[in-house]
């Protein structure tokens, strides 16, 4: 399968990880099951966290680091 689809964090859909999930054990898609719907419900922040967590890491989006403005000035 071509994982390029996962590389877009944000716009990742159910059908793209069922599709990616089909061609792993039966356990790893329970255990995504589990995750996706809590409650009985499907919810896809936490269906796409676990996903990435799991199997695309390196695809998280990383914060920038803060830079405070006081430090601009801070050695006047």
């Amino acid at each position: 399968m071509d994982t390029n689809v996962f590389k877009d964090y944000k716009t990742i859909t159910l059908d793209d990880m069922v599709k990616y999930l089909n061609e792993k054990t039966k356990d790893e898609r329970h255990a995504f099951k589990e995750e996706a719907m809590p409650n009985g419900k499907y919810n896809h922040l936490k269906a796409r966290k676990y996903f990435y967590e799991k199997y695309f890491p390196e695809y998280i989006p990383k914060a920038e680091p803060i830079t405070l403005k006081s430090k601009a000035i801070a050695n006047w």
